[in-house]
């Protein structure tokens, strides 16, 4: 008991110490000289008997409650939940993304319980909650974003938290075709902009899957080229050997805070090729636009359901992007979250292109691309031979004569689409791996690999 132990800092190191002291503590063999938990303290005895299934036990509920989440350990660990709700001390809700919104059976026995695990986890993630600083917004290990609002002054039936589930690996572009997000045509032509530098919005309300959306895309960039991430919560996954991601700071007096607005004007020196922004809400929108007029590729999500809700927002306080600038975003991208006999279920609505400011016609000129039929629940391409972007911008940097041609492109893109559906290529490291061999060697190997199995 006099020895002294250091202070582990690595996860397993921790682990492995928290074992070894079980051991030195405990015994299972009745022979050995054993006593009660209070003599062991206090050095009258050497070990404490505890059966097989108990010392199981103990291991697990110290592994569970110091290594991991605690109570919360076996709900964060299903990769099909998307939110938990936890208030007070109710029932812990789920939203699951194959049964819908369900009451678990886990919940906190005491509303003392609940604020002791979150003043753990809080400190443990570096923003301490506390009833000066009862609410606040950080994220997990895993990257899962955390609300938490403390103390029952605020929370009147008691502390509250909400998680939203973040995946390691992000779902891909077959498997959200596979789920029926999007048509393959969609993600087709979503594919041929991303590739040539086309800048992009994908609006929706909230958890509409804007984000996975923009991470299923990420891979479909040149590889070759960097890109850089600003976000408010870690959440953008990028594959690319370049990649700089930096992420907002907040401090209590607000003099060291770094703002989007600060990561989006210091992405301008950084000379990356694409921007990704995590979401715009506020003054950051401007530095985003001056980035796009400056050459830069720009992708984020913003809140918006339809485009002119979309200009009016964002030619609004606090944004205020001049109408005449607007053109310089080209594709956005609007998505929804529907219900279907009691299923989740995530849609491309729309694609529509920003083709120019007209003062002659008083507003922004726009043009749909896709349209989704939600009583057949399909996705029209209605802008076949009348893209703006596609024969405009696109088409233009692939030197054709004829900028017709662009659509058989998107045809040959969607029948890839089809084939890595085909063969249930729906793992984040295998698309990567195709994206990898088509921007190294081009589209005639990328075909090879997927069609040599049929040979």
């Amino acid at each position: 008991m006099g020895s002294t132990i250091d202070i582990p800092d690595k996860h397993e190191q921790l682990k492995k110490t928290l074992n070894e002291l079980l051991e030195k503590i405990t015994t299972t063999n009745k022979h050995e000289k054993t006593g009660m938990w209070g003599k062991y303290m206090r050095g009258e005895t050497e070990k404490v008997y505890v059966t097989h299934e108990e010392l199981k036990n103990i291991k697990y509920l110290l592994n569970r409650d110091i290594l991991q989440m605690g109570i919360m350990e076996s709900i964060l660990r299903d990769p099909y939940i998307e939110d938990i709700h936890v208030i007070g001390t109710r029932p812990i809700y789920i939203v699951h993304k194959l049964f819908g919104t369900l009451e678990t059976n886990v919940r906190f026995k005491t509303k003392y319980q609940l604020e002791r695990y979150l003043r753990n986890i809080s400190e443990r993630i570096g923003t301490p909650v506390n009833d000066a600083t009862p609410i606040i917004d950080s994220s997990l290990p895993d990257g899962s974003r955390i609300n938490i609002i403390y103390s029952e002054d605020v929370s009147k039936e008691g502390s509250s938290f909400t998680i939203r589930k973040f995946s390691e690996k992000p779902l891909t572009l077959p498997f959200l075709i596979h789920l029926g997000t999007m048509s393959p045509t969609v993600g087709a032509y979503l594919w041929l902009v991303v590739e040539y530098g086309i800048n992009m919005f994908i609006c929706g309300e909230t958890a509409s899957g804007k984000t996975t959306t923009l991470n299923s895309l990420i891979p479909f960039i040149n590889h070759h080229w960097k890109i850089y991430s600003a976000e408010d919560t870690p959440e953008v996954i990028a594959p690319h050997p370049i990649w700089q991601r930096v992420v907002t700071r907040e401090t209590v007096t607000g003099e060291a805070s770094v703002e989007l607005y600060d990561l989006i004007r210091a992405a301008l020196r950084s000379r990356p090729n694409y921007i990704l922004v995590g979401e715009i809400r506020g003054k950051e929108g401007f530095a985003a636009f001056q980035a796009m007029q400056t050459g830069h590729y720009v992708i984020s999500t913003f809140h918006a359901p339809s485009v002119t809700q979309m200009i009016q927002r964002l030619t609004g306080d606090p944004i205020n992007i001049p109408e005449r600038f607007m053109d310089n975003l080209n594709v956005v991208v609007f998505q929804q979250l529907t219900y279907e006999r009691g299923r989740i279920l995530r849609r491309v609505t729309g694609v529509d292109e920003i083709m120019r400011f007209s003062k002659v016609k008083g507003g922004i000129l726009t043009r749909n691309m896709f349209v989704w039929d939600p009583v057949q629940d399909k996705h029209y391409f209605r802008g076949i031979n009348n893209s703006y972007i596609l024969e405009g911008k696109v088409a233009p940097k692939l030197k054709y004569p004829n900028p017709k041609k662009i659509y058989s492109d998107i045809e040959e893109r969607a029948n890839i689409l089809r084939r890595m559906i085909e063969l249930k290529y729906f793992d984040y490291d295998t698309v990567v791996r195709l994206m990898k061999i088509y921007y190294e060697e081009g589209m005639d190997a990328l075909k090879n690999e997927l069609w040599r199995s049929a040979r």
